[in-house]
């Protein structure tokens, strides 16, 4: 069943407007693995969007990249999370953060300690769409960590010293 869940997200996204691109890429940023089916239709959505200038498409694209990526796939797209990690949008650097630290990426680790005097909010509100009751409607694309630039590196580093055994004083 989840092949053909993730099947149907993604023919949804593709097909989708920049809303329920954003719903697609929260779902693999928030259950992705290494080995989610369509992975590679996963990561083209990601990757397109981690280029792209919406901050909300881009944090979360930033985020399912990390989620599915195996350590040689962090290394190789190394330069779409430092940018991510120095983009413009509080929101985009945070999610950066918190990818970089979930996936345990301690070459990433250079970039969070940048963001450590960062103190911008990084609350995201996708709109641009209507509900089905013909409102304007809205993604909340929430972190789900502490609501700071700044604090979500230091989470993202925590997460990368436990990983690694790296000494933390």
């Amino acid at each position: 069943h989840k092949k053909a869940l993730v099947g149907v997200t993604l023919d949804l996204a593709e097909a989708g407007s920049p809303a329920v691109q954003a719903a697609a890429l929260d779902l693999v940023a928030r259950a992705g693995y290494r080995g989610l089916p369509h992975k590679a239709r996963a990561v083209k959505l990601a990757q397109t969007h981690a280029a792209g200038k919406d901050p909300g498409l881009k944090g979360l694209a930033v985020r399912a990249l990390a989620a599915v990526a195996t350590d040689k796939e962090l290394d190789a797209w190394g330069k779409t999370f430092y940018a991510a990690l120095a983009d413009a949008s509080p929101f985009v650097r945070a999610s950066a953060a918190i990818s970089v630290g979930r996936a345990k990426w301690a070459a990433g680790a250079h970039g969070l300690i940048k963001l450590l005097d960062d103190g911008a909010k990084t609350a995201h509100t996708v709109g641009g769409f209507k509900g089905l009751d013909g409102q304007p409607g809205a993604l909340d694309a929430a972190i789900g960590v502490p609501n700071r630039v700044d604090d979500t590196a230091i989470a993202a580093l925590g997460l990368i010293a436990r990983a690694k055994r790296l000494p933390v004083k």
